[in-house]
This record gives C-alpha cells, sequence and structure tokens, in this order.
C-alpha cells in the first residue's frame, strides 16, 4: 500500500505508481486498515468520575453546622484553648519588649519585630495544624481528643510552608511592583502617588493571596490525613477546589459576618464557639469532597 504525504490530504495528486490523477479525501491518508475504533466513552466516563462537583453555600453551611452541633460545648472548649495559648504567646512577646525597656534602638527593634513574627507564624502553624485533626476526628467520628495538639512536626513544617508561600504570592504580586513604586514615590515627596500606588500593592497582594488561599483550601488536610508532599498536596487541593473556591469565600464571609456580631452581643462570650465553627470548615468541605470520590468510584 502506497503511503501518501500529509500534505496531499483535501487535493487532486498523481498517483506515483500508476501516474494517474486522484482526488485525495481529508480523512484518507495513512488510516490503517485494520486499526479497531476507539471507543472513548470509557475512559470519558472515568475522568468524569474522579472529576469532584462543585459544593454550594448551603451545604457546606448545613454540613459544618451538623459537624459543631455534634460536639459543640467540647469544639468550643478546644477553641478556647488554643485562644488562650496564642494570647498567651503575644502576652509573653509584650512583656519581653517591655522588660528590655522598648527596644530603642531601631537595629534592635526590627531584629525584635522578625523574632516576633518569626513565633507568630511558628505559633499559627501548629494552631492551624491542631484545628485541622481536632476537626477531621470530630467530624469523622464525634470524638474530640485534646491529643491534636501534639501532631507530628511533619504537619507543622508543612503548614509553615503554605503560609510563607502564600505570603510570598502576595508580596510577588502586590508589595514588589507596587509598592516598590510607592516607597520610591513616598521618597521623593510624591505623597498622591505614593499613597496610590500604596494601595494598589494592598490590593494586588490580597487578592493575589486570597486566590491562592482558596486554591490550597484543602492542602493542610491532606498532609494530615493522607501524608501528601507540600507540593503534591497543593495540587491536589487545585484540582479538588475547581468550582467550591467561591461557596467557600462566601461561607467564610458569612460565617465572619454572623460570628462579628455574635461576639459584640455576647460581650466576647461567644468568640470560642464562633472560632470552633471556622475551625470546621476546611475538614468538612475535605471530608465532603473524599466521600464524594469513594462513592463515585464504588461499584
Amino acid at each position: 500500500m502506497l503511503r501518501m504525504p500529509e500534505a496531499a490530504a483535501g487535493k487532486r495528486v498523481r498517483c506515483p505508481g500508476c501516474r494517474t490523477v486522484l482526488s485525495v479525501p481529508l480523512a484518507a491518508v495513512n488510516l490503517n486498515p485494520y486499526a479497531i475504533p476507539r471507543d472513548l466513552s470509557e475512559a470519558e466516563s472515568a475522568r468524569s468520575a474522579m472529576r469532584p462537583v462543585p459544593q454550594s453555600i448551603d451545604e457546606i453551611l448545613f454540613a459544618t453546622w451538623a459537624a459543631f452541633r455534634r460536639r459543640p460545648l467540647a469544639a468550643s472548649g478546644f477553641a478556647a484553648l488554643l485562644l488562650f495559648l496564642q494570647l498567651s504567646s503575644t502576652g509573653i512577646l509584650v512583656a519581653l519588649e517591655l522588660w528590655l525597656g522598648g527596644i530603642d534602638d531601631p537595629l534592635r527593634g526590627i531584629g525584635f519585630q522578625l523574632a516576633s513574627n518569626g513565633v507568630s507564624l511558628l505559633m499559627g502553624a501548629w494552631l492551624q495544624a491542631a484545628v485541622t485533626v481536632y476537626g477531621l476526628q470530630l467530624v469523622r467520628s464525634g470524638q474530640s481528643p485534646f491529643s491534636a495538639l501534639t501532631s507530628s512536626l511533619r504537619n507543622y513544617a508543612s503548614t509553615l510552608g503554605l503560609q510563607l508561600c502564600t505570603f510570598l504570592i502576595g508580596a510577588g504580586f502586590g508589595v514588589l511592583p507596587f509598592g516598590l513604586i510607592a516607597a520610591w514615590c513616598w521618597n521623593t515627596d510624591r505623597l498622591g502617588l505614593a499613597i496610590g500606588f500604596g494601595g494598589l500593592a494592598s490590593l494586588f497582594g490580597s487578592v493575589a493571596a486570597g486566590i491562592f488561599y482558596y486554591r490550597t483550601y484543602l492542602v493542610i488536610a491532606l498532609i494530615v490525613d493522607q501524608q501528601r508532599g507540600l507540593w503534591q498536596a497543593i495540587r491536589e487541593s487545585t484540582r479538588m477546589m475547581h468550582g467550591t473556591k467561591s461557596s467557600a469565600f462566601c461561607v467564610e464571609i458569612i460565617s465572619g459576618a454572623v460570628g462579628t456580631v455574635l461576639c459584640i452581643m455576647t460581650l466576647g462570650i461567644a468568640t470560642p464557639a464562633v472560632v470552633a465553627f471556622f475551625g470546621l470548615l476546611r475538614p468538612v468541605v475535605y471530608l465532603q469532597m473524599i466521600e464524594q470520590r469513594e462513592a463515585r468510584s464504588s461499584p
């Protein structure tokens, strides 16, 4: 069988064997007559089964509320303990600064501020990993062990790495391109331009960090529950959160607004309950995604 060049498709060519002029159809070039037609329906259905179905706002809210009301006192007590630990670390840093005389030396002041921010990041990573471990166990089994505070060091390190990535994303998209211009304008007494570019730096940095935050919404749960590596968890979270990012954002806005009103009306008494509810949001979304995937993949 003669092999026709790819460029001959759809043209009139002369047969190199018998020198007859022929019209070559578009679909007839180099086709294997013995090939079995491929049925893509199975592959397409498999890809569809693995693709997570986006969750709506009411699904996330109702599932989180159902998990919270199973053990409201225990969840609120755990949140109160975390708040106490966070406030204690802040109080120790403030007391240390006062004990050192307010650190009048600018260089020492900058060093202390960097150390303070480092301690805050470490404390935040520790508490965020603990909240995720606690939330997963509470939603799954109804148990509320305070041993979640002693999760593995790997979980804390991965959570800290995620926080640093979020900071770098916000700085790269906002502070670097616009913040540097704002600083230059400030040094040249162009105060109006400095304020304008400073606002752009804050806006673009916040938007970039927010997008990354909701793309990586399930990273800590994947690290804690499935022992994923950080970059693997980021890719998996991005895939799982496709179509659900806006719902998670709206849920947090709604919960934050209602929680703020409750805290004000109760003079702060409801703060542990609000924090506990927030802590269950991500574990609930994660477990719903996992259950959905298991249900669709089962025969």
